[in-house]
């Protein structure tokens, strides 16, 4: 990894209560190192100096990237909702050395916690290949996605909904449902030459450093940082 800005930026401030002052310096990698102090403490676990911290930076980030344009009118804010720590552990059950059930946690950057189970080890005579399940659990929501129920629920404040996630279920000899659309979808998109509706680039890489660091954290017993 290359180092962006050579020179650290580096705030202070003081009131009659207390000080605070923040050093920042950017790479071109994609794990970052993030060490907090509280009194001259280490607070290893974070805590709502750090919390606040993440957010008011993000917001910095949007107003900057709006006022130049960096960030399209089209474009949703960055959000600074990406997964910081990943703890996973593994079994190989059918054969020594290639794992078939996972099960993983999941801490946002908000505090926000994702759990991820799959298991591939299922009986003989199974109607399905595989056992997974997703809950991602916050303070205004619960989503929860089982499959091979194929159900997904979500509870708000506001209201339950669950929308209809079957992946390949078929109709008069066609296959139809949630992955046949978003299948179409893509290749829309790359016969048209347009940015898909929903999901980018940099979610995609996201989403397969999560993956990546899942099979880490499993294979090496620790808790991985992001």
């Amino acid at each position: 990894n290359e180092v962006v800005n050579k020179r650290q930026i580096v705030v202070e401030d003081q009131d009659r209560d207390a000080e605070m002052e923040v050093a920042l310096q950017w790479n071109t990698g994609y794990r970052e190192n993030v060490l907090s102090f509280v009194n001259n403490i280490r607070t290893v676990e974070g805590g709502t100096h750090e919390e606040g911290f993440r957010r008011a930076l993000t917001k910095v980030a949007n107003d900057f990237g709006r006022g130049k344009n960096l960030i399209k009118e089209k474009d949703s804010n960055l959000t600074g909702e990406d997964v910081r720590e990943v703890y996973a552990r593994s079994r190989s059950v059918a054969e020594p050395g290639r794992p078939d059930t996972w099960w993983a946690m999941l801490t946002f950057e908000s505090g926000l916690v994702g759990v991820i189970e799959q298991s591939f080890f299922m009986p003989d005579g199974r109607l399905y290949w595989s056992n997974a399940g997703l809950e991602v659990v916050g303070t205004d929501g619960t989503a929860h996605i089982t499959e091979p129920n194929d159900a997904a629920w979500v509870w708000t404040r506001e209201a339950t909904s669950s929308p209809d996630l079957y992946l390949s279920p078929e109709l008069h000899g066609r296959i139809v449902g949630a992955l046949e659309q978003e299948l179409a979808h893509f290749a829309d998109c790359v016969i048209g030459g347009r940015d898909p509706d929903h999901g980018t680039l940099r979610d995609a890489r996201d989403a397969l450093r999560v993956g990546l660091a899942i099979v880490e954290s499993a294979r090496e017993q620790r808790a991985v940082h992001l």
